[in-house]
C-alpha cells in the first residue's frame, strides 16, 4: 500500500498470485486502475537484490531500551556479513518489529544467524552513572533483550525460516554480548503454535 509497509517487508506475500516477475518473464495482469510498485536494486550490474523479511519479537521487556542492532546470516550458500538493524522506536514491554533486508547474494537455506545489541550513547551513559552509584552496593546486572520468535522469511522462495537459541539458556541477550541462533526444529515450532 506504501513504501512504510514495502521497507517493512510486508509487501514480500506472494498469496494470491499477488508477486511477480520483472523481466521477460513478466506476468500481463489486466486490471482496472494503475497501482504503485516499490522495488530494490543493486547500484550496477546485474542489479538484482534478494529480499528478506526479518522479523523479532521481544517478549516482557520491563526497562525500555534503545538498542543498536546488529545481525549476521549464513546460509547454505553464502553468508550476509554484519547489517546493521534501523530501530527507530524504544523497545519496551511485548514489541514485534519487522522490516526488509536486501542483499546482492542469494544465501541460500538459511541455518544460522549471529545477534549482537548495543544501547545508544545516551543510554550507555544512564548505565555508567547507575554502576557508579550502586558500586558499593551489589553488583548491577547489565541491559538485557528477551527474544522471543526471530524468523526470516526470502522473497525469492517464499520460504520462512524460524531461528531458536543454540543453547538452553533461554532468549536473553546481554548487552555487547554475541548470540548465535539456529534454525528451529521443525516440531518445536509446531509445539509452540499449539501452546
Amino acid at each position: 500500500t506504501d513504501n512504510n509497509a514495502f521497507v517493512k517487508g510486508i509487501c514480500l506475500d506472494c498469496r494470491k498470485n499477488r508477486c511477480n516477475t520483472l523481466g521477460y518473464d513478466i506476468k500481463k495482469v489486466r486490471t482496472g486502475r494503475s497501482k504503485k510498485l516499490y522495488l530494490q536494486t543493486g547500484s550496477r550490474m546485474p542489479f538484482k537484490l534478494f529480499h528478506y523479511q526479518f522479523r523479532i519479537q521481544f517478549v516482557n521487556q520491563m526497562e525500555m531500551v534503545d538498542p543498536s542492532i546488529t545481525i549476521s546470516l549464513t546460509g547454505t550458500k553464502e553468508e550476509s556479513g554484519d547489517l546493521t538493524i534501523p530501530i527507530n522506536d524504544k523497545v519496551s514491554g511485548n514489541t514485534t518489529f519487522t522490516f526488509l533486508i536486501t542483499l546482492d547474494k542469494d544465501l541460500g537455506d538459511l541455518m544460522l544467524l549471529k545477534f549482537y545489541w548495543e544501547s545508544s550513547a545516551v543510554w550507555r551513559n544512564m548505565w555508567n552513572q547507575l554502576q557508579t552509584i550502586f558500586t558499593w552496593g551489589k553488583q548491577v546486572e547489565k541491559p538485557k533483550l528477551t527474544l522471543g520468535k526471530i524468523s526470516v522469511k526470502a522473497g525469492e522462495t517464499q520460504q520462512r525460516t524460524s531461528f531458536c537459541a543454540m543453547e538452553n539458556d533461554g532468549q536473553h541477550v546481554e548487552e555487547s554480548q554475541e548470540k548465535v541462533f539456529v534454525r528451529c526444529k521443525e516440531n518445536t515450532t509446531k509445539t509452540q503454535k499449539r501452546l
